[in-house]
């Protein structure tokens, strides 16, 4: 199998196949491929889309150093994370019987490999806790509107609905 070197290629490739991750397998995007969906804010990490149908959601997140999510759900849709550039650091959570999240795992993501997720391993957050600038790049089989999220302000879940970064329009 070929790599996938350019987004359109990768477009077309999401397009034909409900197979996503031999896909996201085969992903070797140079950063050049991605620039004009780079996005990014001092505040927030960004959710910038590249493309959203009714199959799938494919999305670059730009990480600024010290950025991160909160514990979050993925509202039972799959997703495969193509590290394009830097490290992030994934904490993975299952509620305790308070339905407190709990730590139960952490890994590194890194650069040029896959990784999937779901809501089978319960919660997760993803940190870019380096000192440089990093990239994702997340395929979400089906798009996902809304997730929980763990509030550590009020020590419960609440509902998030997600949007976009750029001005990239929800079909």
């Amino acid at each position: 199998m070929l790599p996938i070197t350019k987004v359109s290629t990768l477009l077309e490739e999401l397009s034909e196949t409900n197979d996503y991750e031999e896909v996201v397998k085969r992903i070797q995007l140079p950063l050049s491929e991605l620039n004009e969906y780079l996005f990014w804010s001092e505040q927030f990490y960004t959710r910038n889309c590249i493309e959203r149908n009714e199959k799938y959601e494919l999305i670059v997140l730009c990480w600024e150093p010290e950025q991160y999510t909160p514990i979050h759900c993925h509202n039972q849709q799959e997703c495969w994370i193509y590290m394009v550039e830097g490290e992030l650091d994934e904490l993975q959570f299952q509620l305790n019987k308070q339905d407190v999240p709990k730590q139960t795992n952490a890994s590194k993501l890194i650069a040029n490999n896959f990784y999937h997720t779901n809501d089978d391993i319960g919660f997760h957050s993803l940190s870019n806790l380096s000192e440089k600038r990093c990239i994702s790049l997340h395929l979400y089989a089906k798009p996902i509107e809304e997730c929980s999220y763990f509030s550590e302000e009020s020590k419960s879940f609440k509902t998030k609905i997600l949007s976009y970064s750029n001005s990239k329009s929800i079909v």
